[in-house]
């Protein structure tokens, strides 16, 4: 190859060649690889469709091939232009890629973005982007695959983002990136070996303010921190953030980072329906999240949630196996954990930590046990005070309900506790539990709770005088409190994509709903009664289940079935 020194003496070489082609193409947004591998007959061709399409609408046409790409492609759209569609021939046929010639030019940033700004306030989609690829050739000149960062209704689907290197100017790269971003989807994308080195990698990444994304139905293969990524800052926040039906695989490869994490002020979001995720789900310091029915292996934390006081958290039906602590649950208010399945933790099944009104349940599994089960290996390591392994450890946790759970911890407890001279693992309400293999027995015997309801637990009683350290006091007649209930009136049977009219009905004395309608964010009230809509996506049998509390701190669980056809 000859190395190019200069773009002014490259460009003064091809200026003939490029107007030829313009002059002969006449479709002035359809553009076809040239084969001139220096990026400068590719980048000024395809440029010059995007600033046309930019103004007038229309579908830019990618021909088959590569095309070589030595400058920031830029797409910005007029507010009065219609839909922009950028379309190649499919992401193995149509590549866009990075290169390193001239090498006198500065770092490239993104290969592409997309600037819809204009239109903000304005419904319906912007600019849709499909069948091509994009490579960063791994030539560290590249921050980012596609980059939006200002803008809305954005349809990226079916599409390839892979090989992007960090650089000493590059360490933060990420194969998709939105922020400030709204009303925008990404669907059907491959991104693979997104700088797999780098703790700042990111697969895909929405931040700062960005709202009503949906990422789905994409694979994240090989990358440095995480997969799938929402990011805020302090002071920022993003919102009803979907991240549903990926796949992620070989994330966190540098050591730190998740498969999918949502990090500070990602209210109202879900994460669910996620096949396969490698290195485990974050989603911390974010107020109405729910994660369902994802299926996690590995990473140091199965689902890790909660967080400096937020609250309304759903973890649902999801199964973690292989991670160091198969649940965190710390710092929440108000949170249920259901039907869910943590199995072959190495440490902890669950860490609950100082969290405020949560109930624990894991009815309505089936033939497949719910809860905590299968638990590291044997560590002989049993003497009071060592704090072994544990199947669940709580940790000045408060008004916390534990029913029809499976507890088993080879090697360690069923229950391990930190009671009320540590702060107070107190008010708490174990019904109904099976406790087996528990090579340490099935409750720790040091700092225990204070106040507890114990009842209809399968292998372990409760000493509540010693030589055992519980000492069951009663404090205001709290475990004489009838379990409080809820009816939930809603239809069965319904249609999908039709709205659907629920309510819930409660005591007098309740105090709290915390609502999950298996989809959508977590809903919540602080009354006896409340109503809504929710309109269920696709067929399918789906799990309508609240918790309520009432002023004693008290909770109880109703649920119900819906099918969706």
């Amino acid at each position: 190859m000859i190395r190019v020194r200069s773009w002014g003496a490259v460009a003064s070489a091809v200026a003939a060649l490029a107007t030829t082609a313009a002059a002969a193409d006449t479709d002035p947004l359809s553009v076809d690889p040239s084969g001139d591998p220096t990026g400068v007959v590719d980048t000024a061709a395809v440029q010059r469709a995007l600033d046309l399409a930019g103004q007038v609408g229309g579908t830019v046409r990618f021909g088959s091939g590569t095309f070589h790409i030595a400058r920031p492609l830029t797409l910005t759209v007029a507010r009065d232009t219609p839909l922009v569609r950028l379309v190649g021939q499919g992401r193995d046929a149509t590549v866009l890629a990075s290169v390193q010639e001239p090498t006198t030019l500065p770092d490239m940033t993104p290969v592409v973005r997309l600037d819809s700004s204009t239109k903000m306030g304005l419904p319906g989609p912007t600019i849709e982007m499909s069948g091509l690829a994009i490579d960063g050739r791994e030539n560290g000149r590249v921050s980012d695959g596609i980059k939006a960062w200002g803008g809305t209704g954005l349809r990226l689907h079916d599409l390839a983002v892979r090989n992007l290197a960090v650089s000493a100017t590059m360490p933060g790269v990420v194969g998709i990136r939105l922020g400030d971003t709204h009303d925008s989807v990404i669907e059907n994308t491959h991104i693979s070996h997104i700088a797999p080195d780098s703790r700042y990698a990111v697969g895909i990444q929405a931040r700062s303010g960005s709202s009503d994304l949906d990422i789905v139905g994409s694979t994240v293969d090989h990358v440095g921190a995480s997969g799938i990524n929402c990011a805020n800052e302090a002071t920022a926040g993003s919102r009803n953030i979907s991240v549903r039906g990926n796949t992620v695989t070989n994330a966190a490869m540098s050591g730190i980072g998740f498969g999918i994490e949502l990090y500070r002020n990602c209210d109202d979001s879900t994460v669910e329906d996620n096949g396969r995720v490698d290195h485990g789900i974050s989603a911390v310091e974010s107020d109405r999240v729910a994660i369902r029915r994802n299926i996690v292996q590995g990473g140091e934390y199965g689902i890790e949630t909660g967080g400096v006081g937020r609250g309304d958290i759903v973890v649902a039906d999801n199964t973690t196996t292989r991670s160091t602590l198969g649940l965190v649950l710390q710092d929440t208010t108000h949170a249920s954990v259901l039907r869910n399945r943590f199995v072959d933790s190495r440490t902890y099944g669950g860490w609950l930590k100082q969290n405020t009104r949560v109930h624990v349940s894991g009815s309505g599994c089936g033939d497949t046990r719910c809860g905590f089960v299968h638990s590291g290996s044997a560590s002989g390591l049993c003497e009071v005070g060592l704090r072994p392994s544990a199947a669940l450890y709580v940790e000045r946790d408060r008004y916390l309900t534990l029913d029809g759970l499976t507890l088993a911890q080879p090697g360690g407890y069923g229950i391990s506790f930190t009671g009320s001279d540590h702060g107070g693992s107190d008010f708490l309400s174990v019904v109904g539990n099976t406790f087996h293999d528990n090579d340490c027995g099935p409750i720790s015997q040091w700092l225990a709770p204070t106040e507890v309801e114990w009842s209809v637990n399968e292998g372990a009683t409760f000493p509540c005088a010693p030589p055992g350290a519980f000492d069951c006091r009663t404090i205001g007649d709290w475990q004489a409190r009838p379990t409080p209930g809820a009816a939930i009136a809603v239809a069965p049977t319904v249609k999908a994509g039709q709205p659907v009219t629920y309510r819930v009905r409660a005591g007098a004395d309740t105090v709290w709903q915390l609502i999950d309608l298996g989809v959508g964010s977590p809903r919540s009230a602080g009354a006896a009664e409340t109503s809504g809509t929710v309109v269920f996506p696709k067929r399918g049998r789906y799990q309508v289940s609240v918790v309520v509390w009432d002023s004693y701190g008290r909770s109880g669980l109703t649920s119900t079935m819906v099918r969706v056809n």
